[in-house]
């Protein structure tokens, strides 16, 4: 359900209520979704929620003057905020939100941190949070990074966008990168190039990663991807170290890469596939993507992939290795 104005939430609820036959009506209208990004929020607003509904899935747009401390959700297992700037989060809490398990804030401003990191560290049941082109983080950002990786913690999705952001509290990422986490499966800091230091602390400490995602990450230094024997999806820019990676302690299940070379082809190595027929081979599954990489491909070779069950596609400026069971 999707809902514009404030009077059409009020008219639904009337409107349900109106058509309810039953002598005793359950207390809440049942929704698996529920879209308010369109509706400037009121107090009346959240109580008419917390009183009528039970949601699944939840996006709300403005709320002023933080009134969105009175929103209390039966069932609610999905928010999202989009285009806040008046945020409170004081319901968000684990009384309140026992049942939350994805959180997710989109072009927010003045998002408060400190509430947000009680929320994600006490809560158990939290998932996945997405924290992705919102502003007036300032000097608490990277404290987000500590609590997700909080040993205590469950998260197992992290998603962060740093790019809107311009001030970091540096001292702090020392103590970040050294805590270790077995929650961890999914780690996306794309277009993040302020961790590209931090890289090979942060993933040695996150052994059982499945999806990492450091495109656009220039770094030139060895990740050792031994260390991550669950992974299965690994997006990175160009690195002579990656490709050699690939080849020493390559993966020996189904398994995505996407190397993206933004150095230009002229400034970086040719890389040979006859050195990653071996990963290649012990990989049930594969869907390699080199994107604008120097690719040679021996005869042999080519012969080989095919003998073996290996698309090869060149289109473009891109290089496609695809194995399927």
């Amino acid at each position: 359900m999707s809902i514009t104005s404030n009077s059409l939430v009020f008219h639904s609820i009337r409107q349900w209520r109106c058509v309810s036959h039953r002598p005793i009506p359950d207390k809440y209208l049942r929704l698996r979704e529920m879209d308010l990004s369109a509706v400037t929020g009121s107090k009346k607003t959240f109580d008419l929620l917390s009183d009528s509904f039970a949601i699944n899935k939840l996006t709300l747009g403005s709320t002023p003057g933080g009134c969105d401390e009175f929103l209390t959700i039966t069932n609610l297992e999905s928010l999202n905020f989009v285009n806040n700037k008046n945020l409170s989060l004081k319901f968000l809490t684990r009384e309140k939100c026992s049942s939350l398990r994805s959180l997710s804030f989109n072009n927010c401003q003045e998002v408060p941190i400190e509430r947000l990191f009680d929320f994600v560290k006490n809560n158990t049941h939290l998932a996945e949070l997405n924290f992705s082109d919102s502003q007036g983080r300032k000097r608490h950002t990277v404290d987000l990074i500590m609590s997700i990786f909080s040993p205590s913690n469950v998260t197992e999705a992290f998603n962060f966008n740093y790019s809107a952001c311009k001030v970091f509290r540096t001292e702090i990422i020392p103590r970040v990168v050294f805590l270790r986490t077995n929650a961890l499966r999914t780690l996306n800091l794309e277009n993040n190039d302020y961790f590209k230091g931090f890289v090979t602390d942060i993933i040695d400490n996150a052994p059982n990663l499945v999806e990492l995602n450091l495109l656009v990450l220039d770094f030139n230094y060895p990740l050792l991807l031994s260390n991550l024997p669950q992974l299965r999806s690994i997006r990175i820019n160009y690195n002579y170290h990656i490709v050699n990676a690939l080849i020493s302690a390559g993966p020996k299940q189904t398994f995505e890469v996407l190397i993206n070379n933004t150095w230009g082809k002229k400034r970086t190595r040719v890389i040979n596939l006859a050195n990653l027929a071996g990963v290649i081979h012990a990989c049930e599954q594969i869907d390699f993507k080199f994107v604008n990489c120097r690719i040679n491909v021996p005869t042999h070779v080519r012969q080989d992939l095919a003998t073996h069950g290996v698309s090869l596609r060149a289109l473009d400026n891109t290089v496609s290795l695809l194995k399927t069971l």
